[in-house]
């Protein structure tokens, strides 16, 4: 069985956050590290092998070039459960066309002598 792909992400981060929702919504399969870039993690050879810009987030799946930031594509990553297309909501070809709404006229309040 191959390994889940790895995203590569950091704390705090709004664009690392969207992935990791993203994958768990769709119940994708992933192994999620955590990248400390104020203390440099970023910049060090081995991640540098896996993104040469040194950004996150990173998705890398082994077989495939990594997926970059600023969005990486977590529809690539292998489904767990298939998502299924939107369902279509056409109005049924019998239904009556909806009436007319007309503005109801309000009386005007006559003043008190």
């Amino acid at each position: 069985m191959p390994l889940p792909p790895v995203l590569f992400v950091t704390q705090g981060s709004g664009n690392s956050f969207k992935p990791m929702l993203v994958a768990w919504q769709l119940k994708r399969p992933c192994e999620v590290r955590f990248i400390d870039v104020l203390g440099g993690q970023t910049r060090r050879p081995e991640f540098l092998r896996i993104n040469p810009l040194g950004q996150l987030p990173v998705i890398d799946d082994e077989d495939d070039e990594p997926q970059q930031q600023p969005a990486p594509r977590v529809d690539d990553l292998p489904s767990a459960h298939a998502p299924q297309p939107a369902a279509h909501h056409a109005e049924p070809a019998n239904q009556q066309p909806k009436p007319e709404v007309k503005p109801v006229p309000v009386p005007k309040p006559t003043p008190k002598p």
